[in-house]
């Protein structure tokens, strides 16, 4: 019984990791994938598997094992909620519960310069534009990017940035975010009492408070979003725990990932560009 047991475990194991990405790729819904290393053309393979009336979201993927998690949770549920077609940038963020893929994070900044180039090329041929949603460690990979940027983008490429519970640091977070020249609105959402983020803070980043659990900042080019208490402990915003609450983060994130000025008469002002639900 326990040589069967541990042949199944074995077994689980390497199916589990073979279905992880250990190269920056490009994942659809459907499961196509587009691989930066590889001579396959990228606007090939957006014209092939992207929707032509459905609005674009360009989602980079947190921590975990990606893209099969993703796949699973995460993009059908945006899909499905939010009726939009999902593009991930998937980077290799996979890690054991207790480990913390910061280099691979960094080093991912280099692929999302070149993912975007591409993106770029394709929505101006097409005449299309496209909602880019960061999600926690991804926007390392969004900061790195845009650390060695060297502005090139248009101006419009994206209608909105969301970054999304962002496991950056806070401390001088606006200098990174004074560079981005290619989205009309940045979002910045977050939670006092995201527990994930807290994690992080505390065994992570030597008790350095995280983006995502703090958000605004003056003289921010961002308009900063507190759901602490929409989402409590929670660390997917755009999933939303509380009943009671979920028509607020459904119109939030609704139009956000549709390109539109998200309205506020959900939240209340905190200041400028600041803003809490009631």
């Amino acid at each position: 019984m326990r040589y069967k047991m541990l042949v199944i475990c074995l077994f689980g194991n390497f199916f589990f990791c073979a279905c992880i990405n250990t190269s920056s790729s490009v994942v659809m819904s459907n499961g196509e994938q587009y691989c930066f290393s590889s001579r396959q053309d990228f606007h090939s393979f957006m014209q092939q598997h992207v929707h032509p009336q459905k609005k674009l979201v360009l989602y980079v993927n947190g921590k975990g094992p990606e893209p099969i998690r993703s796949q699973i949770s995460v993009i059908p549920y945006i899909e499905k909620n939010y009726d939009v077609q999902v593009c991930m940038f998937c980077w290799p963020s996979f890690s054991w519960v207790i480990g913390y893929p910061l280099e691979s994070a960094k080093q991912s900044g280099e692929d999302l310069a070149v993912c975007l180039r591409e993106i770029n090329a394709y929505l101006i041929k097409h005449n299309r534009k496209c909602t880019l949603f960061a999600h926690s460690m991804g926007n390392i990979v969004v900061q790195s990017f845009i650390e060695k940027y060297d502005g090139s983008l248009r101006g419009d490429l994206f209608d909105n940035i969301i970054l999304n519970a962002a496991d950056t640091h806070f401390a001088n977070h606006t200098q990174w975010l004074k560079k981005i020249n290619f989205g009309k609105r940045i979002y910045v959402t977050y939670s006092n009492c995201d527990r994930v983020l807290r994690l992080s803070q505390i065994f992570k980043n030597r008790g350095k408070l995280r983006l995502g659990q703090r958000g605004f900042a003056k003289n921010s080019p961002a308009i900063y979003v507190d759901f602490t208490k929409n989402t409590g402990i929670y660390h997917e915003y755009f999933r939303g725990p509380s009943p009671r609450r979920k028509l607020a983060i459904r119109d939030f994130f609704y139009d956000a990932f549709h390109g539109e000025k998200v309205s506020m008469h959900h939240f209340k002002a905190k200041g400028k560009n600041h803003y809490s639900l009631f």
